[in-house]
C-alpha cells in the first residue's frame, strides 16, 4: 500500500494555489487570444467581401481626387495672384522713380531759402543765453562765499563737532544695543537649536529602536522561517529515502518476477521437449502414464511459482482494491485447481492400470484434447497473474520515481527560499552593523563637539575672569589715586584747576 501524504504546509499551499491561477489565466488567455484573432480575421473577411466595402472605397477614393483637384487650383491661383503682384510692384516702384527724378529736376521757391532770417530775432536769442550764463555765474560765486564762510567760522566748526560727537556716541549705543539685541537673538537661536536638536536626537532614537525592534522581528520570523523550512527539508528528504526504499523493493519485485517469468518459460521448453520425448513412444498405456506424470510435474512446478507468488505479497502492492482481491482468488483459485488437478490425476493413474492396450489409445486421443485444454487455461491464468503484477510494479516504480521528482523539486524551491531568506538576513545583519557604525560615529563627533564647546567655554570664562581682574584693579588704583588728591588737598599742596578761557 502507497505511504500516506503529509499535509502541505501554509507556503505550500500558496506556491501550488499561485500556479495553478498562472496556468489557469495562461489556458483562457491562450484561448482568448485564439478567439480574437480569428474574430479579427472574419471580421475584416466579411469587410471585404462585403459591397458596402468596395462602395466605401470608391466614394473615398472620388473624395480625394476631388481635394487633388481643389488643392491643384488654389495652386494655380496662388501662383498668378503672386505674379499679379510682383508686375504691380515693378510699375509702382517705376513710378515712384519717373516721381523723384522729376522733384530733383524742378526749382526751389524762395520760403524754403534759409538766409533769410531777422537779425532781431538773433539779438534777442543771444542776449537770452548771456543773461542764463551770468546767472549761472553768479549762484556758483553765492555758492563758495557760503562754503568759505561756514569753513571759517568756530561757532559752527564746534557745533557740527558736538553734533558728529553726539552722533558717534548714539551710533556707539546704537551698535551696543544691537549687538545685545544680536547675542540675544543668538542666545535665543542657540536655544532653539538645542531644543531642536534634542527633539530631532529623540525622534531619532524613537525612530532607531522601532527599526531595530522591526530588524530584530524580522530576523527571528527569517530564523523560525529557516529552521522550518530546514525541518521540511529533512521531511521530504525522509520521505525520499521511503520512496527510493519502496523503489529498491519494487525493483527487487521485479527481479523476482523476472525469474518467475523465466522460470515459466523454462517449465515451458520442459514440457515441450516432454512431448517430444513422448511422440516417439509407440505403446499408448506407456504413453499415458508418462503423461499424467507430466501433468502432474508440471502443476507442481506451476503450484511451486504460484505459492512463490504469495509469499512475496505482490497483490498487497496493487492500490486498485477489485483488482487486488481478483489477483487473490486468481491465485487462490488455482492453487486449489491445482490440488484437485493433482488429486485426478493420480486418480486416473491408478484406473489406468485396468485398461486394455487398444483402450490406451482412445483414451489417449480423448484426454489429450482435454490436457491441452487444461494446460493452456493454467498457462494463460499464470500469464495472466504475472503480467498483471509485472505492471503493477511498474506503476508503482513509475509513481515512485514522480514523487521523488516532485519532492526534489519542492525541496529545490525550499532551499531556493532559504538560500533567498538567509541573504536577507545576512543583509539585515549588515545593515544593523552599519546602523550601529554610524551611530557611534555620530556619538563620536558629538562627544567632540560637546568637548570643543566645553573648551571654548572655559576660555570665555577665563577671559571674563581676567576682564573682571582688570578691572577691579582699575578700580582699585582709582580708589588710590582718589586718596591721595585727598590727602594733597587735606595739605593743602593740591591747587584748583583753571577756569576755562573759552567763552562761548
Amino acid at each position: 500500500m502507497s505511504s500516506r501524504r503529509r499535509p502541505l504546509s501554509r507556503e505550500e499551499q500558496i506556491i501550488r494555489k499561485r500556479e495553478k491561477e498562472y496556468q489557469y489565466q495562461k489556458f483562457w488567455g491562450d484561448q482568448q487570444k485564439y478567439y480574437d484573432w480569428w474574430s479579427k480575421n472574419n471580421t475584416k473577411y466579411e469587410e471585404w467581401t462585403s459591397p458596402r466595402y468596395y462602395d466605401t472605397n470608391t466614394q473615398l477614393v472620388r473624395q480625394m481626387q476631388m481635394e487633388k483637384a481643389l488643392l491643384e487650383s488654389k495652386e494655380m491661383r496662388r501662383n498668378k495672384l503672386q505674379k499679379m503682384f510682383e508686375e504691380d510692384k515693378i510699375a509702382w516702384e517705376a513710378e515712384l522713380m519717373l516721381l523723384r527724378d522729376k522733384n530733383a529736376q524742378s526749382p526751389r521757391s524762395p520760403r524754403e531759402r534759409p538766409d533769410d532770417i531777422p537779425t532781431e530775432i538773433l539779438k534777442q536769442v543771444h542776449e537770452g543765453i548771456k543773461e542764463k550764463e551770468e546767472e549761472k555765474r553768479k549762484k556758483e560765486a553765492e555758492l563758495r562765499l557760503y562754503h568759505q564762510w561756514r569753513n571759517n567760522n568756530s561757532f559752527i566748526q564746534e557745533y557740527e563737532r558736538a553734533q558728529r560727537s553726539k552722533d558717534v556716541k548714539f551710533s556707539w549705543l546704537h551698535q551696543q544695543m544691537e549687538k545685545r539685541k544680536k547675542k540675544e537673538k543668538e542666545k535665543e537661536e542657540e536655544k532653539r537649536l538645542f531644543l531642536e536638536r534634542e527633539q530631532e536626537l529623540k525622534s531619532y532614537k524613537e525612530k532607531e529602536e522601532q527599526q531595530k525592534e522591526q530588524s530584530l522581528r524580522r530576523n527571528r520570523e527569517l530564523r523560525e522561517i529557516i529552521d522550518k523550512q530546514i525541518e521540511e527539508m529533512k521531511l521530504r528528504k525522509a520521505i525520499t529515502e521511503k520512496l527510493r526504499e519502496k523503489e529498491e523493493e519494487e525493483q527487487k519485485k521485479r527481479r523476482e518476477l523476472t525469474e518467475l517469468n523465466e522460470k515459466q518459460r523454462q517449465i515451458d521448453e520442459i514440457a515441450k521437449e516432454r512431448e517430444i520425448a513422448l511422440f516417439n513412444v509407440k505403446q499408448y498405456k506407456i504413453k499415458l502414464k508418462q503423461k499424467m506424470k507430466n501433468i502432474l510435474d508440471n502443476l507442481v512446478e506451476q503450484e511451486e511459482l504460484m505459492r512463490r507468488l504469495k509469499e512475496m505479497d505482490i497483490a498487497e502492492r496493487i492500490e486498485d482494491q477489485l483488482l487486488k482481491e481478483d489477483i487473490k482468488e486468481s491465485i487462490e483459485g488455482f492453487l486449489k485447481i491445482s490440488e484437485d488437478q493433482k488429486r485426478l490425476e493420480k486418480l486416473r493413474e491408478k484406473h489406468l492400470q485396468f485398461i486394455f492396450d487398444s483402450e490406451a489409445q482412445v483414451m489417449y486421443d480423448k484426454q489429450s484434447e482435454i490436457w491441452n485444454k487444461e494446460e493452456q487455461a493454467r498457462k494463460t491464468l499464470v500469464k495472466d497473474i504475472l503480467a498483471t503484477v509485472a505492471e503493477q510494479i511498474e506503476n508503482n516504480c513509475r509513481n515512485s520515481r514522480k514523487e521523488q521528482e516532485e519532492l526534489a523539486k519542492e525541496r529545490e524551491i525550499l532551499i531556493k527560499m532559504t538560500e533567498e531568506y538567509n541573504e536577507e538576513l545576512m543583509k539585515l545583519q549588515e545593515d544593523e552593523r552599519q546602523r550601529q557604525l554610524k551611530r557611534k560615529e555620530e556619538l563620536d563627533l558629538e562627544v567632540k563637539k560637546k568637548q570643543e564647546n566645553k573648551k571654548a567655554v572655559n576660555a570665555e570664562d577665563k577671559i571674563k575672569q581676567i576682564t573682571e581682574e582688570l578691572e577691579r584693579a582699575k578700580i582699585e588704583e582709582e580708589r588710590l589715586k582718589r586718596e591721595i588728591m585727598n590727602l594733597h588737598r587735606g595739605q593743602g599742596l593740591c591747587r584748583p584747576p583753571s577756569r576755562s578761557k573759552i567763552i562761548f
